[in-house]
């Protein structure tokens, strides 16, 4: 896979984006919600158009999803929240079509690290 770096945040993007419905997250009481994710209009009011996943890859070499907006720079968790430009996230937080929709672009094996499922790339 061809990674390309992203910016100054030091996360290397690859892959096609596909469209994310929701995410698994952690709430305030400790305990893991799943939460609608919209893309904001221009005018900060939640369209009916999802957020897009995209593998990204850190420093270190894992690899997870990066949830960005559809067609503008931001993106909303839940019903009253506020607008995130982008989110590191781990496979467990995507759903199943969307976490084999991603991993089904690269050769990987999976990692457990403190709750959190992330992938490494295997080299062939």
């Amino acid at each position: 896979m061809d990674w390309k770096p992203a910016g100054a945040s030091g996360l290397r993007l690859g892959g096609k984006k596909i469209p994310v419905k929701t995410l698994k997250v952690m709430d305030d009481s400790g305990y893991f919600r799943r939460y609608r994710i919209a893309t904001l209009n221009e005018s900060a009011k939640a369209s009916s158009r999802y957020a897009q996943a995209r593998l990204a890859k850190d420093s270190t070499g894992k690899i997870g999803a990066l949830i960005t907006g559809a067609h503008s720079p931001f993106f909303r968790l839940g019903r009253r929240g506020n607008p995130i430009a982008s989110l590191f996230v781990s496979f467990n937080a995507l759903s199943k079509q969307a976490k084999s929709k991603l991993l089904r672009q690269i050769e990987y094996e999976l990692i457990d690290e403190e709750e959190m499922v992330l992938a490494r790339e295997i080299k062939t």
